[in-house]
This record gives C-alpha cells, sequence and structure tokens, in this order.
C-alpha cells in the first residue's frame, strides 16, 4: 500500500512539473542619465516621462534647470537589459515656443511597455493599479502611439525622473503612467497624469493638475489660480489660499479643509464633497450623485448655491453671521437647527430663514435626500 502511495505521489510530482511554467526570472539593470541647463537659456519649461515616476522640487541655490532619470529595465539577459537602458536619452528641444525635456524612450522599436516586475513590489504599484483594471493605456508620446499596461511581450521599463528647478518659472509636467510630485515649487505649474497619483506639497503662484485616473493630493497653496481636475479619482487638499479655487471630479471623493478664496467651484459627477473651515467670496458647490457637506464662515461670503441631485446636504454656517437663506428637498426633509434666525416661509420640503441684515444669500437643494442647516 506505501509504494503504491509512494509511486502516485511521484507521479503526480512529475506531471506538476511538466505542467508548471517555466522560470521567467529577469535580470534587472539600471542607468542613471542626466541633463542640465541655465535657467536663462530656457523660458517656458516642459517636462515628460512616459511610464516611472516624476518628482519636481525648487532650489534657490542655484539658477539651473537639474533633472536626473534612473532608468529601470528588466530582460531575460542581462545584455539584453543593458542594451534597453542604453537605448534611452534626455533630450531637449524647443516645442511651440517651450523649451522641451523628454525622457526619449526607443518608440521606433518598442511600442508597448509594461512596469518591471522587481517594481511591482514598492510604492510605485500603489499608484499604476488603474492598470490593474484597466490592460492597457493607450496614447501618443514623442509623435507615437504607444500602449502601457499588461500587453503580452510589453517591454518592461520604468524611469524614475527628478527635476531641480529655481523659483518663479512657468513649467508643465506630464507622467503618463505613475505618481507626479510637485514639492515646495513656485511659479506658474501645468501637472498632467494619465494614470497615477498627483501630489502637490507646498506650491505658490498657479496650479493646475489634470488626472485621467488617479488621486490628487495638494496641502499649503497660495496665490492666484489653483484648479484641480481627474477623470475618476480623489481629491484631498488641506490649506489653500487663493483668488480662484476650482475642484473637478468626474467619479471621486473631494475633501477640504483651510480654503480661502474669492471664488471657489466644485462640480463631482460621483462622489461626495466634505469641505471644513471655508473662506469664499463666491461658492458654488454641486455633485450629480452624493452626499455634499460644507462648514463655512460666511462672513466675506455674498452667494453661495450649494447642491446635489442625488445625496444629503449639510450646511453649517457660524453662529452670528447674517444672511438669507433658501433650502429645498424636492423628496426629503429640511432641516434647521441652533441658527437664531427668522422663519420667513416654512413648507414640508423647503424653508425660507433670514438672520440679521445683509450677508450672504445662501441657496442649498438636494433632488433625492435631506436637507440640514445647523451653526458650526
Amino acid at each position: 500500500m506505501n509504494r503504491r502511495i509512494l509511486f502516485l505521489a511521484i507521479v503526480l510530482a512529475i506531471i506538476v512539473g511538466l505542467s508548471a511554467e517555466p522560470s521567467t526570472a529577469a535580470e534587472r539593470v539600471e542607468r542613471t542619465l542626466n541633463y542640465e541647463v541655465a535657467i536663462a537659456d530656457t523660458g517656458a519649461l516642459h517636462f515628460e516621462n512616459l511610464i516611472g515616476s516624476m518628482t519636481v522640487r525648487a532650489d534657490t541655490t542655484h539658477g539651473m534647470v537639474l533633472v536626473e532619470a534612473l532608468v529601470v529595465a528588466e530582460a531575460e539577459s542581462w545584455q539584453e537589459a543593458k542594451a534597453l537602458t542604453e537605448s534611452f536619452e534626455l533630450a531637449a528641444a524647443i516645442e511651440n515656443e517651450r523649451s522641451v525635456i523628454r525622457v526619449a524612450y526607443p518608440v521606433d522599436r518598442h511600442t508597448a511597455f509594461r512596469l518591471p516586475k522587481s517594481e511591482k513590489d514598492g510604492l510605485l504599484n500603489k499608484w499604476v493599479t488603474p492598470l490593474i483594471r484597466k490592460s492597457t493605456v493607450a496614447t501618443v508620446y514623442d509623435g507615437q502611439t504607444v500602449e502601457v499596461g499588461q500587453t503580452k511581450g510589453a517591454t518592461a521599463i520604468a524611469v524614475h525622473v527628478k527635476v531641480t528647478l529655481p523659483l518663479d518659472v512657468d513649467a508643465s509636467c506630464r507622467q503618463v503612467v505613475g505618481p507626479l510630485h510637485a514639492i515646495g515649487v513656485r511659479g506658474n505649474f501645468k501637472l498632467e497624469v494619465i494614470e497615477g497619483q498627483v501630489m502637490a506639497d507646498q506650491a505658490y503662484g498657479s496650479l493646475q493638475v489634470r488626472t485621467g485616473g488617479g488621486e490628487v493630493i495638494a496641502r499649503k497653496f497660495g496665490g492666484e489660480e489653483f484648479r484641480l481636475q481627474t477623470g475618476t479619482g480623489d481629491i484631498t487638499m488641506t490649506e489653500v489660499k487663493a483668488d480662484s479655487v476650482t475642484l473637478l471630479t468626474g467619479s471621486g471623493r473631494i475633501e477640504g479643509t483651510g480654503i480661502t478664496a474669492d471664488s471657489l467651484e466644485i462640480d463631482s459627477g460621483v462622489g461626495g464633497v466634505f469641505l471644513e473651515d471655508v473662506d469664499s467670496v463666491a461658492l458654488q458647490v454641486a455633485s450629480d450623485s452624493g452626499a455634499v457637506d460644507v462648514a463655512a464662515k460666511i462672513t466675506r461670503t455674498r452667494e453661495a448655491s450649494i447642491k446635489s441631485k442625488v445625496g444629503d446636504v449639510t450646511l453649517r454656517v457660524s453662529r452670528a453671521t447674517p444672511f438669507e437663506l433658501k433650502a429645498l428637498s424636492d423628496s426629503g426633509s429640511v432641516k434647521h437647527r441652533d441658527l437664531s434666525a427668522e422663519i420667513l416661509d416654512m413648507e414640508k420640503n423647503a424653508v425660507h430663514l433670514q438672520r440679521g441684515q445683509g450677508g450672504a444669500t445662501l441657496e442649498v437643494s438636494t433632488g433625492k435626500g435631506e436637507v440640514m442647516i445647523r451653526a458650526i
């Protein structure tokens, strides 16, 4: 009996061994590229990378633009991986009156790229998770249509770019797949990612951010224009002070605290909006589907519109500031609490309140949900 069991075990081991996939261990090779140019020779700047990451920082000690790119390649042999890294370069050109510094990929020989397996255990994998849901990202890079993702036969590559800039520059950055971080910068900045996270920490001047899929995080901004837009992804921000603040997402949660603006406009397609410590002259918040909760000082506010087509809406206001408010729910209740306000008109699903003279004109509504107005 024991011999029969041993024989079956050996046969099973042979079958498993024959059916198992052959080893696909890849060789990893790294190479560093460097580029520098005096800021006086550049004018407006544009940086571009396909797959990997990009970090932009300010340095006040010199007037140079410094770019360092770490190329990580994987292939079946060390020689193949090394040859792949050597096919990359940092290319500089003038395009549309901008100084463009681009990681030049060998797109004439490879048109499909994927993340190296050795990179998937690090932080980069967290920001490229959309590729798990979406097999490939197709885009135009350096004039060539390429795919990034899990395409069979894709070249395994990642390039991590570090950019150092002086203050007060006009710069745009495009990272197709992977995170893009701007830290301690000042000037006019445009940040774009197709799939991946964008983070701006201690940025000043003008900031415009756009992602196709990925979250946006902004901390400590001061300046004129502040605009964040995502196709799919959450928006989180703290300590923002700007003339104009615009937040747009097709699908994602919007959270913010410590927002001071002359004009604040927020629009969420699918997702809730949650704001604390808002101080804005003009305020407009809208969600097609999601709860809205806003805590506003309204001391400077002249007009505010806060609404959701489907979702509860809560507005929390200062206890003593004068205002006139109209609240409406098409199919839910309207409640108010601790406002010390005069009721001018009240119906089942609507209320018209006034406190003092002058002050903000407020409109709060939902198509399907409850409206709550309360004191902070």
